[in-house]
């Protein structure tokens, strides 16, 4: 209900990711980040439910203590997760659609 919803809200976030063609850029990132912090979303990522091929939403909860202080504020980095598909963590709104029309 809302009360979950908004509890969730609060103790989380919501990161989006989407699936990078350029597989090298996985092994050659421009953003670096920890390698606790590569784990945590790797493992996130595999076990999204999210069924879109391309786009990946993935929920972090505040109580996640695997990622690193210093990437907490970084964007744009790449992660392969336990399949080896490459993913690019993108800004959470990317792509996103709003009809504001009455």
């Amino acid at each position: 209900g809302f009360t979950d919803r908004v509890l969730v809200e609060r103790t989380s976030t919501r990161s989006r990711w989407i699936k990078e063609s350029n597989y090298t850029k996985c092994d050659n990132p421009t953003v670096i980040i920890a390698s606790s912090t590569s784990a945590l979303f790797a493992r996130l990522l595999s076990e999204s439910t999210d069924t879109n091929p391309l786009l990946r939403d993935i929920i972090v909860y505040a109580d996640e203590t695997q990622c690193d202080q210093d990437d907490e504020v970084k964007h744009g980095m790449h992660v392969r997760d336990n399949d080896g598909v490459c993913w690019m963590n993108v800004h959470p709104e990317y792509l996103s659609v709003y009809d504001f029309t009455d």
